[in-house]
């Protein structure tokens, strides 16, 4: 109450005296965070061992009481206490399991089907999936191991900054055509893009449903105050919001994020393995939401987004990309064809970006000048910060990809691929973001890799005109067809696209010619394999655990089965056969 109190006593109407974004956001932070630091000051708070919520004040004093006789029988040799401290450890364990198997059936029983973030996070608690680390302790540069955390985060900062335009660097483009050559092949007539005023009740209603677990930017101004108050700040936040709009400026302190490397896989000194996470001041999101949903209202009633696009769109996913690949190749297949698909991989697209094409590419589609400064403006200067062990590393410039976690990051991108399937004459495509896929079909071997050789170098030009690589090492192909169809040796001319049995479309990998009972079989033991089997002291525990792997495989069951059972759905599997 006090807090919202002194916000109420803030002038915030001589927010809109000034007629600058970026002296309208200085100060409106200024007084949010006066009023803040008053009420919820930040401090250096000692990181305690998180409690085992399992662990009771029962089970605790029985601890105490078998500690107890553990001490009295090594301090005097008493086989009397020895005697006592084994009954009672056992009691202890025995315990300790019940009450660990009560909690976790009692969470799995307020698991909210809405809200997997949650519930997975609790499946790999109990079944001992450790979450990927923040914490970096050394890494290896030129065979220096480094362990100074200063010197870890400018390592890492640097090298995020330069993954983009180092792989720029290695674009040669030696090709005739240009970015307008794949842009005009859409002969369109498109309508200019305005923005329009945004409505202080959408500002209102996003920051009263923000998520109160997301972390603040560099700004560190919590999204948890920003809900609290969200009825007092949204009429001055919209008003600087417009001003932006109308100025065609970005405030700039909105485009600094703090980066956290993240470790995949492999050898934790090396900085590849890491994925940077981004975090962007949650103000900004707010704003970029709106910007979002009118953009994409533009792209969208115009159809000016690829047909063949599943990626970052409401209403698409995975399954409407395997529907559109899988019902192509099936009818294909019943014609007595062969089908040849090739999976693509371009290197860190989303880094790589080129701010001068995307911008090109932005007004083609229809973005009118003061939009497009606004565009520029939300684009240029963007810097980061590396975050390591508490440890922030000193600012570095991004000179290209689309913002990473960012609201319009996503749909940037698409519009930069979006005329890639311009340029494929013999084959068709399928993308969600930046996988791609082409195929073709025919009902002769030799035909067929004609189409698709000659759409591989037509895919190489448009990369290098858009000034993105493809990774040749990581390229699959995989021909599809009837049993006698197959006996027909294709000849590809390219060694370095490996052929493959299957198929891997976002991290789901499934055999092509698998049978329906086989891959049911596959399913049922990736799913029991996260099932903890242990030996039960009691028929109460037998039954808890029962339940919580029950509870556990059912909630598994959608993320192993869905794209599977798409393909299976489509697929007549006892007559597919892959090369």
């Amino acid at each position: 109450e006090n807090f919202i109190c002194d916000l109420l006593n803030i002038p915030w109407q001589t927010i809109e005296t000034i007629n600058d974004p970026n002296l309208a956001w200085k100060a409106w932070e200024n007084n949010f965070n006066e009023v803040l630091d008053r009420h919820a000051p930040l401090r250096l708070q000692r990181i305690r061992h998180t409690a085992i919520p399992w662990l009771n004040s029962n089970i605790k004093k029985m601890m105490r009481n078998r500690d107890y006789h553990k001490k009295q029988s090594i301090k005097y040799g008493s086989e009397y206490h020895w005697r006592l401290y084994q009954a009672s450890r056992n009691r202890v364990n025995i315990e300790i399991r019940k009450s660990k198997s009560r909690y976790y059936c009692q969470k799995i029983g307020e698991c909210n089907k809405n809200d997997p973030k949650t519930t997975w996070k609790l499946i790999n608690s109990l079944i001992g999936r450790a979450s990927k680390t923040k914490h970096v302790n050394e890494i290896e540069i030129d065979d220096e191991i480094i362990r100074n955390d200063e010197n870890i985060s400018e390592a890492f900062n640097e090298f995020f900054i330069n993954i983009g335009p180092k792989l720029a660097s290695e674009v040669s483009n030696q090709s005739t055509n240009k970015v307008e050559t794949y842009l005009e092949n859409n002969k369109l007539i498109i309508p200019s893009f305005r923005f329009m005023f945004i409505p202080v009740d959408n500002v209102l209603k996003t920051l009263r449903h923000l998520n109160v677990s997301k972390g603040a930017g560099l700004d560190k101004i919590p999204a948890k105050m920003l809900r609290i108050a969200a009825d007092i700040i949204a009429p001055s936040l919209t008003y600087i919001f417009n001003l932006s709009l109308s100025t065609g400026v970005f405030v700039e302190n909105w485009k600094y994020a703090k980066v956290i490397p993240i470790y995949k896989e492999g050898n934790k000194r090396t900085l590849g393995n890491y994925r940077p996470i981004s975090i962007l001041p949650i103000i900004s999101k707010v704003f970029e939401k709106e910007i979002f949903t009118q953009l994409y209202k533009h792209l969208n009633e115009n159809c000016l987004i690829s047909k063949f696009q599943s990626g970052f769109r409401p209403g698409h996913s995975t399954i409407t990309a395997l529907i559109q690949m899988c019902d192509n190749w099936y009818e294909n297949m019943d014609n007595g064809k062969l089908t040849g698909v090739v999976f693509l991989d371009i290197r860190k697209a989303f880094d790589s970006i080129d701010h001068v094409i995307l911008l090109e590419k932005l007004a083609f589609y229809g973005v009118s000048q003061l939009e497009l400064a606004w565009f520029k403006s939300y684009l240029s200067n963007r810097q980061q910060q590396c975050q390591v062990n508490g440890c922030l590393s000193n600012k570095g410039e991004i000179i290209c990809g689309v913002p990473q976690g960012s609201i319009l990051g996503p749909l940037l991108f698409l519009i930069y691929i979006n005329d890639l399937p311009n340029c494929l004459k013999t084959t068709t495509p399928c993308l969600y973001a930046d996988d791609t896929q082409i195929f073709a079909s025919s009902y002769d071997s030799v035909a067929l890799a004609n189409d698709i050789n000659s759409d591989l170098e037509n895919v190489t030009d448009w990369l290098n005109v858009n000034k993105l690589q493809s990774h040749p090492s990581k390229a699959k192909l995989i021909v599809i067809g009837s049993k006698q169809n197959l006996t027909n040796k294709v000849d590809w001319h390219r060694p370095t696209i490996g052929e493959t049995t299957k198929l891997k479309f976002k991290e789901e990998e499934m055999e092509i010619n698998n049978t329906t009972s086989n891959y049911i079989k596959e399913c049922s033991i990736a799913g029991y394999t996260h099932v903890v089997i242990v030996e039960f002291p009691s028929s109460e525990y037998v039954v808890n655990q029962v339940i919580t792997s029950v509870a556990m495989f059912i909630l598994m069951i959608p993320v192993i089965l869905l794209n599977g059972i798409t393909v299976l759905t489509i697929w007549k599997s006892q007559h597919m056969r892959a090369k």
